[in-house]
């Protein structure tokens, strides 16, 4: 068995790689949006760094510009990290968020990401459903 803890030369984040997991996160996760960004966020409950899949399409831009971003948003989701713990996220990139700056790429993302984190956890606080006496 692998040994799956971070190390400080490590990076806080983990890839979310292959179609299955995407399809997982896809299928059983929590959607929000904003005009430049599908977030879809799945909660593992297993405490271990997050893990990030990126879908930049051609549409974003040119190689240049799509790359730009993907490393832009991999700095906002290493810098929340910690508060990621135990999370799958999937990035879906629209038209435009190429042109974005730093600023607006981290405020944009991160923001959409709590609104899909929140109805994540009200959907896992109702999936039981009420308790009958």
């Amino acid at each position: 068995m692998t040994d799956r803890s971070v190390s400080s030369s490590q990076s806080p984040l983990w890839s979310l790689r292959g179609i299955d997991s995407f399809s997982t996160v896809r299928g059983r996760g929590v959607s929000s949006r904003n005009p430049f960004f599908v977030v879809t966020v799945l909660d593992r409950n297993d405490g271990l760094p997050p893990q990030l899949g990126m879908a930049v399409s051609k549409a974003v831009g040119n190689s240049v510009q799509r790359n730009r971003l993907r490393r832009r948003l991999r700095v906002v989701f290493t810098e929340h990290a910690d508060q990621m713990l135990g999370w799958c996220v999937m990035v879906r990139a629209l038209v435009g968020a190429a042109d974005l700056a730093m600023d607006d790429v981290s405020s944009g993302v991160w923001s959409t990401t709590e609104k899909a984190r929140e109805k994540a956890l009200v959907k896992a606080r109702f999936a039981v459903g009420p308790v009958l006496a």
